[in-house]
């Protein structure tokens, strides 16, 4: 029952919070790592995929006290500050919104080709083994590529203005309508490599914001957001469910057995990779490859060490930095990520700034996505986002305040 230790840990926190501030964003979060613990216990207790046996109390103890750490510091700001971000000013809100569109626009010009080629293929695993293999379409890089990265980096700066322009401007349809098809530039992007994870990240992160700014959207606009989200991401759920389909359809266990095991194995392989892993192996070179530009890992964990096991699976980006950066990096890491967070946001004078909404937003997806593993380890990826923080900084400088934009 080792296992059980993450529900009352997570369950605890959940109840205290709901019954604080109802199920807000903060709740949401709480609650998706509290249903990845349930389904491992899941699928410990009712399928033979697992040894039980080595569930590690230590491991779960020290996995918690690492999950608060990270996850305490996006709970407190969606409690206590996500409603008094201030935009910048109506010019720098306008610059700010034709760049997201343009970068967007670029995204879905470099990507589309891909996804015709893609979709043209009737099986879709056939279809990832090719593009692992490179046989699937000719890669294109250079500036358009590198531009396009952009609008996938400025997707979910997009789909929190699409929220809060529901909940303070919902007059300006059309504006929304591009917010949200912007919004989608990153799961487009991992279509065009046969992925799921930008649609399921899309997903998340939309509820994530949804319940963030439910409360404060009225009723007859919650109705036709549920209503037209649902018709306008319909394309994008039905490719995840043809991608999962055909990659879980030919196990053992049903379709939806394998789905639990998506989530629920994070608070699994935690223990298996615990004794293994207590020493650092690779420094941060498998997180942060942007930190190492003359010393790069390429390739996966598994080609470099052995296991018994499944090196390739989740354990939630706790354990993806566990695996890279052992016990005391990654204890430390997470004390310091707690602490920048109590200096810039809960100690300073101005915690709402624009750029602290940039830093918010980036770290809440890497949280909220990461009760699977730590997704954002793409050098392209960390330099767009240190860029959108500097751009996020200078524009309210270069565009100064007038009237805030509210």
């Amino acid at each position: 029952m080792e296992i059980s230790i993450y529900i009352i840990f997570l369950g605890t926190w959940f109840t205290i919070n709901y019954k604080k501030y109802g199920f807000n964003g903060a709740s949401f979060l709480i609650a998706l790592y509290l249903l990845g613990a349930i389904l491992g216990m899941y699928m410990i207790f009712a399928t033979n995929m697992y040894d039980a046996q080595r569930l590690n109390v230590s491991a779960i103890i020290y996995h918690c006290i690492c999950l608060f750490l990270f996850l305490s510091p996006i709970v407190f700001i969606t409690n206590r500050y996500f409603h008094s971000f201030k935009l910048p000013s109506s010019k720098a809100i306008k610059v700010l919104y034709y760049t997201i569109i343009g970068f967007g626009a670029l995204t879905y010009v470099s990507i589309l080709p891909k996804l015709k080629t893609i979709l043209s293929i009737d099986d879709l695993q056939a279809a990832r083994n090719m593009k692992n293999y490179d046989m699937l379409y000719e890669e294109e890089g250079g500036l358009l590529g590198y531009l396009g990265a952009f609008g996938s980096a400025f997707s979910y700066l997009s789909l929190y203005l699409f929220f809060y322009n529901l909940a303070y401007h919902p007059n300006k349809k059309r504006l929304i309508v591009l917010l949200f098809v912007c919004s989608l530039a990153d799961a487009v992007t991992s279509l065009s490599v046969v992925g799921r994870g930008g649609i399921m990240r899309w997903i998340l992160m939309t509820l994530f914001f949804y319940f963030s700014f439910r409360k404060k959207i009225g009723l007859s606009i919650r109705k036709k957001v549920i209503k037209y989200v649902s018709i306008g991401s319909l394309p994008l759920i039905a490719v995840f469910l043809g991608i999962t389909i055909s990659r879980f359809s030919n196990r053992a266990y049903p379709v939806y057995v394998s789905m639990f095991d998506y989530i629920g194995q994070s608070f699994i392989y935690f223990s298996y990779i615990f004794d293994p892993f207590y020493e650092s192996s690779f420094g941060g070179r498998v997180s942060f490859p942007f930190l190492f530009p003359n010393d790069r890992l390429d390739g996966f964990v598994s080609e470099f060490l052995w296991s018994d096991f499944s090196l390739n699976t989740f354990s939630t980006f706790v354990g993806s930095f566990y695996k890279d950066m052992g016990f005391v990096v990654t204890l430390s890491l997470a004390i310091v990520f707690w602490l920048f967070h109590l200096i810039v946001y809960r100690f300073n004078v101005s915690p709402n700034r624009f750029y602290k909404l940039m830093l918010y937003i980036f770290f809440s997806q890497m949280i909220v996505n990461g009760v699977f593993y730590f997704q954002y380890t793409s050098t392209t990826k960390m330099k767009t986002f240190i860029v959108l923080v500097v751009f996020a900084i200078l524009l309210p400088i270069i565009l100064p305040k007038q009237n805030k934009y509210r």
